[in-house]
């Protein structure tokens, strides 16, 4: 037996085992055994996961699933799905169109299988993927030279199919397995440069009007005309993703400005950078800023989705780098928890259960909180505590949470007192405001102040109803629907005594104008307030179903049209100033459509939730508008049956799929 030498460099090597003689009995017995280390692959190193190589296949019909969960999904008549159905069109309908293309095994793109695949009845041709197909892409793959093809590639998805392949297709012509997916995102010259789709005509007219991606019109959000510098050390993706951040995101958390000449503009806005300033001593608060922004770039279609989850979980994974006390409790971790949460609840749609990840940052928000004034006495940041203050609230109106963080703040006295706040408009332009506007602001402030506290409260006796729902086993019962009659009548009287004895008195009253003689950013602080009233009244009388313990009472139906009437008209006006970052105003139109009672409001305020679409930052307005449309059509049925037409709005929609944390965002 003879031990082969290595091979010379420039030559490849073969085996590192002995070499048996040709002639050995033992040649037909050698074994090769491995070190039994499986390697771990790029993507699961990166995010810090078990890494299971083998391939599990696993075909399951989700068809009964899928019709469980969505009841308007059938697949009786479909010749795709229903093996009983029958084409409805003649095969010579189908055999009439041109086909002058080769076999479909031998086509290389998705126009011309497209092109082959009109003229043949829908699941004659097929293109499989394999594992293998998406080997070189760059989750999986990040070697330059993939890179330079994928760029190099045009959108779409073609096939390079080996030799081995095509033999296996001799058999099946009507078969293509590809070797390569390429797939490259939409163009991605600007924020708002991407172009509507073209759609098939052949498809019908209310599939040509479905789409994943919410494509919006251009904003009319002012951009900043100075120059938007990014750190030297980013990459093009980053920077482009700070830059939307800076110019589009910023706005949305923080719509209104406190000055008495109007807004100010976005690029001289006090603490406008601050996130990117916490960012350099904080990195992983730029992981969030990226993942935010990708997020919302994602809904039109010009990132993807796992990109905004990439820059997630390196914000997550990058906790332990905050070690020492005074780093956990700094403005960086603070305002990247914010930014998670905001996250969150723009991605997620779950209920609030222990698993929700928005959940736990408001958690996290809390304590840090809570810390941090403890530490310091006061909070920095007031205008990041109020915004997560008012979210709170919105989620425990929506069902969700128990307003525990606002119930912290206010317990605590987190919230800078009005003097402080007032100061803070003093100093936040050049001029000094007069006495007069010093008590326009301190009134207009502590109506809205004091909404939030009532909503709070509105919001946790609404948890607290649909939980003793749950547990009681008559709820309908003539002393359950008595009591908490008596609970909701005190929580209207006392939201209204207050609205009454805070509203400024030098404002109109009963007029949805009255904040039009106010400057603008005060006017914005005040409309919020009397939109967020309309609503929260609104939404108390349509809590509990109506019964003949709980029957209609004949004098509100005008005072609830009044309110109604006062929130389309406020949409109206922020529709014709194209202010659509105004998100507070889509919780009061979605109650404003429960509440109505005749098919032409429902239609309205479903039409303005529809211009208000697209301008957030995540899915949720389309969420909140789909929500609507099926309860209103609920109500319908149900009036057809003789019944009361109420619904039970969140126990429905998180039957539907359609349940969300807030609105608006």
């Amino acid at each position: 037996m003879q031990r082969r030498e290595d091979p010379p460099p420039n030559q490849p090597r073969r085996s590192t085992l002995p070499a048996l003689a040709p002639r050995s009995p033992q040649a037909t017995s050698t074994r090769v055994k491995c070190d039994e280390q499986q390697p771990t692959c790029g993507p699961c190193a990166r995010l810090s996961r078990e890494c299971d190589w083998g391939q599990r296949w696993n075909f399951n019909d989700a068809t009964s699933g899928t019709k469980a969960r969505h009841t308007n999904v059938s697949t009786e008549g479909s010749v795709v799905w229903d093996p009983r159905a029958t084409s409805s069109d003649p095969e010579s309908a189908t055999a009439s169109r041109s086909d002058d293309l080769p076999d479909f095994a031998a086509l290389t793109n998705d126009s011309d299988r497209e092109r082959k695949a009109i003229t043949r009845r829908p699941g004659t041709f097929a293109v499989v993927v394999t594992p293998g197909s998406f080997a070189e892409l760059p989750e999986y793959s990040s070697s330059a030279s993939t890179t330079e093809s994928m760029q190099m590639s045009r959108r779409g998805s073609k096939a390079t199919i080996t030799s081995a392949d095509r033999r296996r297709q001799d058999s099946d012509p009507d078969t293509i397995v590809l070797e390569k997916f390429e797939d490259v995102a939409p163009g991605l010259a600007g924020p708002f440069s991407l172009e509507p789709f073209a759609r098939r005509a052949s498809l019908p007219k209310a599939l040509q009007n479905m789409t994943i991606m919410s494509v919006p019109p251009t904003p009319s959000f002012r951009t900043p005309t100075f120059p938007s510098p990014v750190r030297a050390d980013m990459s093009p993706a980053e920077s482009r993703l700070v830059i939307h951040f800076r110019t589009y995101i910023m706005q949305l958390l923080q719509p209104q400005v406190l000055d008495s000449q109007g807004p100010l503009q976005w690029g001289q806005q006090v603490g406008n950078n601050i996130y990117e300033q916490e960012a350099v001593r904080f990195p992983p608060l730029h992981h969030a800023i990226c993942a935010v922004s990708a997020l919302n770039l994602s809904t039109r279609g010009q990132a993807t989705l796992e990109e905004a989850i990439q820059h997630y979980q390196k914000a997550l994974d990058s906790q332990s780098s905050a070690s020492s006390n005074d780093m956990i409790l700094s403005d960086g971790v603070f305002l990247r928890h914010y930014l998670l949460f905001i996250y969150d609840i723009c991605a997620d749609s779950s209920a609030d259960d222990d698993t929700a990840m928005w959940a736990k940052h408001l958690y996290s928000l809390r304590h840090l909180a809570r810390s941090r004034f403890q530490q310091s006495g006061r909070e920095t940041h007031t205008y990041v505590l109020s915004s997560i203050c008012t979210l709170d609230v919105y989620a425990g109106l929506m069902g969700n949470g128990s307003c525990d963080f606002n119930r912290t703040v206010l317990e605590d006295n987190m919230l800078a007192p009005l003097a402080v706040e007032l100061d803070k408009i003093a100093s936040s332009h050049s001029g000094t405001n007069s006495y007069h506007e010093t008590q326009t602001w301190q009134a207009v402030l502590n109506l809205h102040r004091g909404v939030r506290v009532h909503a709070s409260n509105v919001a946790q006796a609404a948890q607290t109803y649909r939980a003793e729902v749950a547990r009681q086993r008559h709820p309908t019962s003539p002393a359950f629907a008595a009591h908490w009659q008596g609970v909701i009548a005190g929580l209207e009287h006392e939201l209204i005594a207050y609205w009454n004895q805070a509203y400024p008195r030098f404002l109109a009253r009963d007029s949805p104008h009255a904040g039009q003689a106010l400057v603008p950013a005060m006017r914005l602080v005040f409309e919020h307030a009397l939109t967020f009233y309309h609503a929260l009244i609104l939404y108390l009388r349509t809590l509990l179903p109506l019964s003949h313990a709980n029957p209609v009472n004949p004098q509100l139906r005008p005072d609830s049209a009044y309110r109604i009437s006062d929130i389309f008209t406020l949409a109206t006006l922020c529709l014709q100033q194209q202010e659509f970052n105004r998100r507070d105003i889509i919780f009061p139109l979605f109650v404003a459509g429960l509440a109505a009672t005749s098919a032409e409001d429902h239609i309205r305020a479903l039409d303005f939730l529809t211009h208000f679409e697209g301008h957030g930052i995540g899915r949720n307005t389309s969420v909140v508008k789909q929500l609507l449309s099926e309860v209103c059509e609920e109500q319908r049925r149900a009036v057809a049956r003789g019944e009361s037409g109420w619904v039970d709005w969140v126990a429905f929609g998180r039957a539907r799929g359609l349940a969300v944390v807030v609105c608006g965002l």
